[in-house]
């Protein structure tokens, strides 16, 4: 709204026009905010993992837990989530790992149609567990993909979208401090 530090200008609002220049102002703080959360995780999850934290983890309760958190966000573009993991027990950080879903499956519900599905299934190969998380959504040009887990990185398509770039980013790095 106002660009210049001239306060004389605030001085004359009335009730509505004032609260519409809080609520833009909170607006930027929580976006602010969000940048700087998401900064200083990429910074922590290069970092390597204390031994001394790793626990035998249920991919089924991390991914139950990530959907629970995301699931508001499900609801309101009606997209249902199906969780098919197994009890598949690995030895990582809960909250991080956890972390990590909650990026793919935001990403997943972020760039999917209304009234669609997104499911996380998971499977044994050559004693490493594989998760996947499918949409239908709009895929990743062919060009994107090499990039798609540079930090800042945005494709051409998801630019209208909210966010930064950093989210893959921190996924990734999470998931090779757990030696994925």
């Amino acid at each position: 709204f106002f660009i210049d530090n001239d306060w004389n200008h605030y001085e004359n609002l009335n009730v509505n026009e004032a609260k519409r220049v809080l609520e833009s102002n909170l607006e930027e703080v929580i976006n602010l905010q969000t940048l700087s959360d998401n900064l200083l995780e990429l910074a922590q999850s290069g970092k390597k993992i204390n031994k001394n934290a790793l626990e035998n983890v249920s991919i089924k309760d991390i991914t139950d837990l990530a959907i629970k958190k995301i699931e508001p966000i499900a609801r309101s573009k009606q997209i249902k989530i199906e969780n098919h993991t197994k009890d598949i027990k690995i030895l990582g950080v809960q909250d991080r790992l956890q972390e990590v879903f909650v990026i793919l499956i935001d990403n997943a519900i972020k760039y999917s149609p209304k009234k669609s599905t997104v499911g996380i299934k998971s499977k044994i190969v050559k004693n490493k567990i594989e998760i996947s998380v499918t949409d239908h959504g709009m895929g990743i040009d062919r060009k994107d993909l090499p990039h798609i887990f540079e930090r800042f990185y945005r494709s051409d398509e998801s630019r209208s979208l909210d966010g930064y770039g950093l989210g893959l980013s921190i996924a990734k790095k999470i998931t090779e401090a757990h030696g994925g």
